[in-house]
């Protein structure tokens, strides 16, 4: 049956489950190789979408295609037939026949000419590509053999025409071509291919080709002399050369999957041209299309040179000047590059178009109406714009999207490739480590993995180490300087380059490129209309200047979310943010400011109702903007009066991504810096952002709760005064005493109910259940956790959801279920609904159950993941209650005495009553206890002591260190 498959990630999807060991594969795995550049929760989503796509165009097969249940998916093997599958069974036989079937099964490339714009996808795309075709070329050169044997040179000629397909520079395959020619006589031909081989391995590979290919036409030379015969022999190595193609000294990186889509394009297009950023490699690629089709044009290839023109009226002489055909009978030139291709099959290379761009189209339009057998391959920022063209934008190279990467991680990306491949030529031993890979992440992804960039960064590393070079590209136009000096002047340092596209662009375009600049990780088409209209722009300009930017390739855009988002690579927004200040464009920052306190009011605002999949995808993108502005709003040239507020409308962002340390720097920040000017309204959300995440039993939250509810109620906002209420009486909850957070959570809720469903209810709720199992009512408990599960379930609160559960199995383990503790702690981690601080807590948490139930080892490994989680994401509680877990593990392995210490830490930190010991923290502190009962009163209170006086980074160290021993005696 035909499929209609149009989405590139479902067609992906498709071939991930059909290469998955036994077809099947986890949901969360899939969903992490397609869409590792979104959020989780985002991730989740496409991937339920893509998986539904994928069984409606399956809908008419009598069985279901896709098999799977919560955690895993695959193809059921019962309703279709897996052709790679085959093809992997087929390939490794030795029979022929079942090696003539392989190579009829492998069609091309795995999804020919599909590009995915996740790397991650495209990674794994490239990766399977590369296995299958090399499995096929395997086939094919076993069954060339066995045809060489057996002197089957119709069968040679077939099978070593297809292996050049996937593999123009086998030697092998050429030399087999050589003799099928030799053995018909057509000695002409076999010196024909013998040039192909010996260019192709010069252009690609820098060797010439071996003497057992390059001795195989000296027979047929000396065999026509004796025969007297006057044959005009062809010497291979003195070819006429037809093509003026320069020979390229480097192997072009990471471009195989665009020059084969290039020459597919080429193929049913008179008309391609190549568009791209920049330093994007446009002109090598299109050189290297050039070498790749030589044989499908006679060798007439020709190469036109635009760059150096200023003259418009000389790009048609500049082509006839090429071909060599002077115009003749006072006729243009244009007529005569027409009337000499007329009857030619050749392909003309117009390289660089961009500032004769008018000049380029119609010449190229001409040529391509009148001559059919010419194909025009251009290079150019924008497209010619003639009828029957086809573009094909240039990518930048492949970059890690983190710079936590081992080598071999690194190694896959092309950007890292290309880097590699030059610094290895520049400095002596240079390699790709463990310890350097994440520099050089950092270097390709701050450069965008722009090949210009790469290759001018490359020359640096002879004089400082990747590191270095990766914290000096913050000023990538003075650091990127230098390159080579034999080519274009703006290719010789990344502001040449710049300053030429700049240059290109009229003085509106030129307004709307510095503006953007303010911009520190991309925009939405509103943000960039607020900000960028004023003179020279009129209201209302923006969409088509924003557009023809698009078309030049000096905006990138986004369409993969909900609302398109554009952006400018990280070179050109240094450069445009340079002629921002040039051009002493002031208040643009106040503006920005200004929209972003409108854009957060509503992110406020839309909070409590919103699901917290769409909150997020909405708001989470202006992350790197809020930070940027705030830097500014602070800073001396700034407006603290716009930060203060700004900063309280960021606190919902801040805590929604688990960022504790940045919402409290930026909070005590904004606190300074607030005066009677404000209004309450603000003063209430910073002081509601200054409460605890801890929530339950931290008394230094309730100043602050208190003050909130206060400002709250004083402007009238029920909701917020409920939410404040809420957190104060939270803050009073001890599992020793519940009654003095009666009286708040009764107002409260007195507040929230009437409101109706909101995610501050279903915290009320939460915290309601929280007292019931303090106070040993746990029947209760679970209607109460009930009722905050569903309600936070109904309108999308994933992270209300999470909460839920996490009480849940609090409450189990209180109950005395701890087996069922371990089971609802295990599902709180599952998935990606959680925020980092709920896997935190989580992990913490399911330590404890772990302990209790007696899976000490499995409690080791999971506290590891916890202790390092907790540190990095500057949590003090949390990081105190893996603390007291590893005290416990501690006893538990003999060693009483760090043990000791390690609980002497805890002590001093819940003495400060910033947190209190809930039941799964004082299970374990318990157990300890018990186990230094071992020691003398004496010897347990100095060893506290000691304990007591540590810093975190101390106390952390000390419980990695037990963690990592190995498995001694228990208590």
């Amino acid at each position: 049956m035909r499929l209609d498959l149009n989405l590139k990630k479902a067609q992906l999807a498709l071939a991930v489950l059909s290469l998955a060991p036994n077809a099947r594969i986890g949901r969360e795995e899939l969903n992490a190789l397609l869409w590792s550049d979104r959020s989780e929760e985002q991730a989740r989503q496409s991937g339920r979408q893509t998986l539904a796509s994928i069984r409606k165009a399956f809908a008419q097969c009598p069985m279901a295609v896709l098999d799977g249940d919560l955690t895993s998916v695959g193809l059921n093997e019962a309703a279709v037939e897996i052709d790679v599958a085959r093809f992997r069974a087929l390939v490794e036989q030795s029979d022929p026949t079942f090696l003539r079937e392989a190579v009829e099964l492998y069609s091309g490339p795995l999804l020919d000419g599909l590009m995915i714009s996740d790397p991650e996808g495209q990674a794994w795309l490239l990766q399977k590509r590369q296995e299958l075709e090399s499995a096929a070329l395997r086939a094919i050169e076993k069954l060339l053999d066995l045809s060489i044997d057996e002197a089957r040179f119709d069968d040679v000629e077939r099978l070593a025409r297809r292996a050049l397909e996937l593999d123009p520079v086998l030697e092998e395959a050429h030399r087999a071509l050589i003799a099928v020619y030799l053995s018909r006589g057509q000695r002409a031909l076999a010196a024909r291919q013998f040039k192909k081989c010996r260019d192709l391995l010069s252009s690609e590979l820098g060797v010439a080709p071996s003497e057992r290919t390059a001795s195989m036409l000296r027979p047929a030379i000396v065999s026509a002399a004796s025969k007297e015969k006057p044959v005009q022999q062809p010497e291979p190595a003195a070819t006429v050369r037809k093509n003026n193609l320069p020979d390229q000294l480097a192997a072009l990186i990471g471009r195989d999957d665009e020059r084969s889509e290039v020459a597919r394009r080429l193929e049913r297009s008179r008309v391609v041209t190549l568009t791209g950023s920049g330093g994007a490699g446009k002109t090598r690629l299109s050189i290297q299309v050039g070498f790749d089709l030589l044989d499908r044009f006679n060798d007439e290839v020709w190469l036109i040179e635009l760059a150096a023109i200023e003259n418009p009226q000389l790009v048609a002489e500049s082509i006839c000047g090429t071909l060599g055909v002077p115009a003749q009978g006072g006729r243009s030139a244009i007529d005569t590059a027409v009337d000499f291709l007329a009857h030619r099959r050749a392909l003309l290379i117009l390289d660089n178009c961009e500032h004769v761009i008018a000049a380029a189209a119609a010449i190229a339009e001409a040529i391509a109406r009148s001559c059919p057998d010419v194909r025009i391959l251009a290079t150019s920022r924008e497209p010619l714009a003639i009828s029957g063209e086809e573009t094909f934008r240039i990518p930048n190279l492949g970059f890690p999207p983190s710079s936590r990467i081992s080598a071999s991680e690194a190694r896959r990306h092309s950007a890292v490739q290309l880097l590699m491949e030059r610094a290895s030529r520049l400095v002596e031993r240079f390699e790709l480590t463990d310890a350097n890979a994440p520099a050089i992440a950092r270097i390709c992804q701050q450069v965008d993995g722009i090949p210009l960039a790469i290759e001018l960064a490359a020359p640096r590393l002879r004089a400082m180490a990747p590191e270095q070079l990766a914290d000096q590209l913050h000023n990538m136009f003075s650091i990127l300087t230098s390159g080579s000096r034999t080519v274009m002047p703006r290719h010789q340092t990344l502001k040449n380059l710049f300053d030429w596209s700049y240059g290109l662009l009229n003085s509106q375009e030129q307004a709307l490129l510095r503006r953007l600049s303010i911009f520190a990780d991309g925009w939405r088409l509103e943000a960039a209309e607020w900000v960028a209209t004023a003179e020279p722009l009129e209201p209302g300009s923006v969409v088509d200047l924003l557009a023809s930017l698009i078309d030049k390739s000096l905006v990138v855009v986004d369409l993969s979310s909900r609302e398109p988002r554009y952006k400018l690579l990280e070179a050109t927004r240094q450069y445009s943010w340079a002629k921002l200040v040039e051009a002493r464009e002031t208040g643009l920052r106040r503006h920005f400011a200004e929209y972003l306190i409108s854009y957060f009011s509503s992110a406020e605002a839309s909070w409590p109702t919103m699901s917290t999949s769409v909150w997020r995808e909405r708001y989470e993108p202006e992350l790197d903007n809020l930070r940027a502005t705030l830097e500014w709003a602070f800073s001396e040239e700034g407006d603290a009066t716009l930060g203060v507020e700004l900063a309280a409308y960021g606190i919902r962002l801040w805590n929604e991504l688990s960022l504790l340390s940045e919402r409290g720097r930026w909070v005590e920040t904004a606190f300074a810096r607030l005066d009677e000017g404000h209004y309450p309204d603000t003063a209430a959300r910073l002081w509601l952002g200054r409460t605890s995440v801890s929530a339950h039993g931290d008394q230094s939250s309730i100043q602050a709760a208190e003050k909130a509810a206060e400002l709250y109620h004083l402007v009238g906002d029920s909701l917020g005064e409920g939410e404040a209420l809420a957190k104060a009486g939270a803050a009073r909850m001890r599992p020793s005493d519940t009654a003095s957070a009666s009286d708040r959570l009764r107002e409260a809720g007195e507040l929230l109910e009437p409101i109706g469903p909101t995610k501050q209810l279903c915290d009320w709720l939460r915290s309601l259940a929280v007292g019931a199992y303090f106070d040993g009512d746990f029947d209760r408990a679970r209607i109460l956790i009930r009722q905050s599960l569903g309600l936070a379930q109904d309108i999308g609160d994933t992270h209300g959801t999470v909460n839920a559960q996490i009480a849940l199995a609090e409450l189990e383990l209180v109950a005395g279920n701890p087996e069922q503790a371990v089971i609802v702690g295990r599902g709180v981690l599952e998935g990606n609904r959680a925020n980092r601080r709920q896997i935190v807590l989580g992990l913490g948490n399911l330590t404890s159950y772990l302990l209790v139930t007696g899976r000490d080892d499995e409690a080791i490994t999971v506290a590891s993941d916890a202790l390092r989680e907790a540190q990095g994401l500057g949590w003090p509680a949390a990081v105190v209650r893996m603390v007291e877990h590893c005290a416990l593990i501690s006893c538990r392995l003999g060693d009483v005495e760090t043990a000791a210490r390690l609980i002497g830490f805890g002590d001093a930190f819940y003495a400060k009553g910033t947190a209190s010991r809930e039941h799964t923290e004082q299970v374990s502190y318990d157990a300890a206890a018990a186990c230094m009962a071992t020691m003398t009163p004496g010897q347990a209170a100095a060893l506290k002591a000691e304990g007591s006086v540590w810093t975190e980074g101390q106390a952390v160290r000390e419980a990695g260190r037990i963690l990592r021993s190995q498995d001694g005696a228990r208590c």
